[in-house]
């Protein structure tokens, strides 16, 4: 809790060094089982720093919090943004990964995802499942 308080109130002028700031903000309220401190932190990043790698990462770690749970509806979104947002971060192909095999479980609708994961991530670990499915 210390962690919080300090963080939340620590003033930096640099972007990265802010972006990073709100990370660890997400990090610490999702150990302390604080969601809506999590996601108030998640809106924070991406009000502010929206391409940033560190709203990818605080993204991907927010989503598995509900994946876990098995909450489609509230990772979803999170997935989406992480792979929408840095297309080019490493965690990106994973998060598009994510969402797509969420729709084909649930709809059974995932051929046009399917298309575009491989469109979009030809050297991804999904391509034979992509291809398969």
């Amino acid at each position: 809790q210390r962690a919080v308080t300090r963080l939340a109130g620590l003033r930096v002028n640099s972007p990265a060094a802010d972006a990073e700031r709100l990370y660890h903000l997400v990090l610490a309220s999702r150990r302390l089982d604080r969601e809506d401190d999590m996601e108030r932190w998640l809106g924070e990043l991406e009000k502010k720093h929206p391409n940033s790698e560190w709203r990818t990462e605080a993204l991907v770690t927010a989503a598995y919090v509900f994946l876990v749970r098995n909450e489609t509806e509230r990772y979803e979104p999170l997935y989406r943004a992480c792979s929408e947002s840095t297309p080019s971060h490493p965690q990106a192909s994973f998060c598009h990964w994510k969402n797509t095999w969420a729709s084909y479980l649930r709809s059974g609708e995932g051929e046009r995802l399917f298309r575009e994961h491989l469109r979009r991530y030809p050297d991804s670990e999904k391509v034979p499942a992509s291809i398969y499915f």
